[in-house]
C-alpha cells in the first residue's frame, strides 16, 4: 500500500499546471511557462475586440490544464480588432458596391434621391473613404440616385436660370430650389422673434437676376432667440453650435452621356473647437449636387470653413458666433 501511494506521489511531480498567460506579451509568456518548467510551442493570431494586440488570447492547451514538465504550449496571440479599410464607393452602381461592401463583412443600407447622375448610382456613403473601420460593428448606408426628376431634367439643359422670389420659403425648399437649379446654396442665420426657425429671411443675389449654372445663391435663414438666451444666461464661456448647410452643385452638361460623367472631387475643411483647418473634414467624389450641414462648435473664436473642388478653391470663409 505505501508503495503504490510513493509511485503516484513520485510520478505527480512530472505534471505542470499550464499558468495564467492570458494577456500577456509573447515574451512574457515565455518566461513565466519556462519559469514553470513549460517551452514554447506554436504561436498563431487572431482578430479580438477585447484583448490588445500582441497579448495572449488564450492557450493550447488551455490554462489550468496538467501536461508533463518539458512540454510545450501553443499560444493564440491577438491582432487586434478586426479593421478593414472603407473603400470608396461613389460613382459604383448600388449591385456592385453593395456586392464589394458585404464581402468585407459590412452590412448595407439605401436611402434613394432624385439626382441628374444615373439611376442606381450610388452619390454618395455616410462612411468616409479610407477609415479605418470594424466592418462586425458598422452599418454603410448609401445615397443612391433614382435618376433625374421630370423637373430637373428639364432645366439641366438651361445655362442660365432667372432666380425665384424664394423669401419665405422653408430652408429644405431653398435646398431643393437649389438642388433642381444646379447651384450652390450658401445658408447664414439671423435671429428673429417673429419667423419659424429656417424660414428664408433675404436671399442674395435678389429675385429676377439671370445667374450661370453652378453660381452660388446666398440665403439668410431665421433662428430663434430663445436657444441663445437661456444659454447665455447660464455662462459666458458656454460653447455655442452654429450649424451651417452647403450645397454643392454638379455642373450638369446635357451633350455628355451619364456613363462618361468624371466625378467632382470635393474636400471640405473646417475649424472649430473640435477641428482643426489643417485636417480634412469630409472628402467626397460626387456627380450629382450634394447637400451637407457642418455644426460649429465655437467658444471663444470664430470658425472657419474651406471647400476645394478638384484642388480649386470654391469656398473660403469665416463662421461667425
Amino acid at each position: 500500500m505505501i508503495m503504490v501511494i510513493l509511485f503516484f506521489a513520485l510520478g505527480r511531480k512530472d505534471m505542470v499546471d499550464i499558468p495564467n498567460l492570458n494577456k500577456m506579451t509573447q515574451t512574457e509568456a515565455k518566461n513565466t511557462l519556462n519559469s514553470s518548467g513549460l517551452e514554447l510551442g506554436k504561436i498563431s493570431y487572431e482578430y479580438s475586440d477585447t484583448v490588445p494586440k500582441g497579448k495572449v488570447i488564450r492557450t493550447k492547451p488551455p490554462i489550468g490544464s496538467q501536461i508533463k514538465d518539458g512540454q510545450k504550449v501553443n499560444l493564440i496571440i491577438s491582432k487586434g480588432p478586426h479593421l478593414v479599410e472603407m473603400p470608396n464607393v461613389i460613382g459604383e452602381s448600388y449591385t456592385v458596391a453593395k456586392k464589394q461592401l458585404v464581402k468585407l463583412g459590412f452590412s448595407v443600407a439605401k436611402t434613394e434621391e432624385y439626382s441628374s447622375s444615373p439611376k442606381n448610382q450610388v452619390n454618395a456613403q455616410d462612411v468616409e473613404p479610407g477609415q479605418q473601420i470594424n466592418p462586425d460593428k458598422a452599418t454603410v448606408t448609401l445615397l443612391v440616385s433614382k435618376g433625374p426628376s421630370s423637373a430637373s431634367s428639364t432645366r439641366s439643359r438651361r445655362h442660365t436660370v432667372k432666380l425665384r422670389d424664394i423669401v419665405g420659403y422653408s430652408l429644405k425648399g431653398a435646398q431643393d430650389y437649389a438642388r433642381e437649379n444646379h447651384l450652390t446654396l450658401k445658408v447664414e442665420e439671423e435671429d428673429s422673434d417673429d419667423k419659424n426657425d429656417g424660414t428664408v429671411l433675404r436671399q442674395s443675389p435678389e429675385s429676377g437676376t439671370d445667374v450661370s449654372s453652378g453660381s452660388t445663391l446666398t440665403v439668410v435663414v431665421a433662428k430663434s432667440k430663445k436657444a441663445d438666451a437661456s444659454s447665455s444666461s447660464s455662462s459666458s464661456t458656454t460653447t455655442t453650435t452654429v450649424t451651417k448647410s452647403y450645397t454643392i452643385n454638379y455642373p450638369a452638361d446635357s451633350s455628355q452621356a451619364n456613363s462618361q460623367k468624371t466625378p467632382d472631387h470635393i474636400q471640405v475643411y473646417v475649424s472649430d473647437d473640435d477641428h482643426s483647418i489643417n485636417n480634412i473634414y469630409r472628402d467626397m467624389n460626387i456627380t450629382s449636387e450634394q447637400s451637407f450641414t457642418v455644426p460649429f462648435k465655437l467658444t471663444k473664436k470664430n470658425g472657419h470653413i474651406k471647400i476645394l473642388r478638384n484642388g480649386n478653391t470654391i469656398l473660403d470663409e469665416d463662421v461667425n458666433k
